[in-house]
């Protein structure tokens, strides 16, 4: 054979398969008491018939490739073969020419279908040797499976008794298994109930507390909005007392600054009375000492010199008593002024305060006016008395706390 060849071969119960680049041939046997024959004379004549069909196939073939214009492709053609049991197929063979040159092909076939016939006739001679041994190795195969068999059937009895007994087991576990989940169940459910009763009590409970929670939060909502409404109310009474403030505050401001103008005039006047009175002073020493140092002068001189000096001191004096006049009426002014401005303020105020003090003003006439007036003025002369003393107990005994404050005016002078 050549290397592009290759065969198969199988026996197995009775069946052989032979494969020759894609051509086979297949015997079976019926069972295992059939047997296959292939006498010399059936072969001889079935390997005369495949040559002679085989011979008529190759001539048809050349016959029809030496037409003119005649070309085409042939399918794969099959035959088979069954030597042993007298039952013909069809042989198969896949060979397709498609030009003038390949007819050297065709030798090749028959040399290859001489071969596969010679295979099949050496396998048929095997089988008919084997035959007998199989046959035995049947029968004792055979006596072994029926061995086999009644070991089997005696274990199945054996195991349907045990399941009858394992069932009738089972059945009575489960039988008092169901009783038990019965009773579990029973007593299950039972609690079951208890909890539903002690739930829709706790329900009823839950229910009335949010009814009460409803009211409570009713009555807190309408409180809420009581307290908000005063709390606005409250708020508008703060704007407004706070606008009152300031413009009282501005007010006040005003009068601070008005009354530090006065007091810094009044502290000016007082400061040119003293040093006017510190210069009269000076004058009066120096006068002493002219009049001690200077015995020998003229007495009519010094007698009018002193007339001078005296009178000098009574107009310093009388300009005095003048300012002191001019400073209580214009304090006088500055009172009637501020209560003008407060009765105004008053009027012109929604206050509830500032208008029981503007009533209270309105109910004093005139008289009690001027009699308030009157202890107010002697309250600032106590006060003014009081800062005189003060200012001339500094002067007799600290007279160097003024020298500094005093100072300035006195040389400007």
């Amino acid at each position: 054979m050549d290397s592009g060849e290759s065969q198969q071969e199988e026996v197995n119960d009775g069946k052989f398969v032979i494969g020759v680049n894609e051509t086979s041939f297949e015997c079976v046997g019926e069972g295992e008491d059939s047997l296959i024959s292939v006498p010399d004379s059936t072969s001889s004549l079935a390997n005369k018939a495949g040559f002679r069909r085989g011979y008529s196939l190759r001539k048809s073939r050349r016959e029809r490739s030496s037409l003119p214009f005649r070309s085409g492709n042939f399918g794969p053609t099959s035959r088979s073969s069954d030597p042993s049991s007298g039952r013909g197929s069809d042989l198969e063979g896949d060979e397709a020419l498609g030009s003038e040159g390949e007819i050297d092909e065709d030798y090749e076939f028959d040399r290859k279908l001489r071969m596969l016939q010679s295979q099949v006739l050496a396998l048929a001679d095997r089988q008919m040797n084997s035959e007998a041994d199989r046959l035995a190795y049947s029968k004792q195969e055979n006596s072994n499976l029926t061995l086999r068999l009644r070991l089997l059937e005696e274990n199945l009895r054996d195991l349907e008794i045990k399941s009858d007994h394992h069932l009738v087991e089972e059945q009575k576990c489960h039988r008092e298994l169901l009783v038990r989940l019965d009773k579990d169940r029973q007593l299950e459910l039972e609690n079951c109930n208890i909890r539903l009763h002690h739930a829709e009590q706790q329900v009823r409970h839950y229910e009335e507390e949010v009814n009460k929670l409803k009211v409570q939060n009713e009555r807190l909502q309408k409180e809420r909005d009581h307290l908000q409404s005063e709390i606005e109310e409250n708020r508008e009474e703060l704007r407004e007392a706070r606008v009152e403030i300031r413009q009282l505050q501005n007010h006040s401001s005003r009068r601070d600054a008005d009354l530090f103008k006065e007091r810094e005039h009044y502290q000016h006047i007082i400061q040119e009375l003293t040093a006017q009175l510190e210069q009269a002073r000076g004058l009066l020493e120096r006068v002493e000492a002219t009049v001690q140092s200077s015995v020998v002068q003229d007495q009519e001189n010094l007698v009018t010199k002193i007339q001078d000096l005296e009178g000098e001191l009574k107009r310093l004096k009388s300009e005095n008593e003048d300012l002191k006049e001019s400073c209580d009426e214009l304090q006088g002014q500055l009172v009637s002024r501020c209560v003008q401005e407060g009765r105004e303020l008053l009027s012109t105020s929604p206050s509830p305060v500032f208008e029981s003090l503007a009533q209270e003003l309105n109910q004093m006439d005139a008289q009690q006016l001027k009699q308030a007036l009157s202890e107010q003025q002697e309250v600032n002369t106590q006060l003014r008395a009081y800062i005189d003393n003060l200012l001339l107990s500094v002067v007799e005994h600290y007279p160097q706390l003024l020298e500094k404050t005093f100072q300035p005016p006195l040389y400007k002078q």
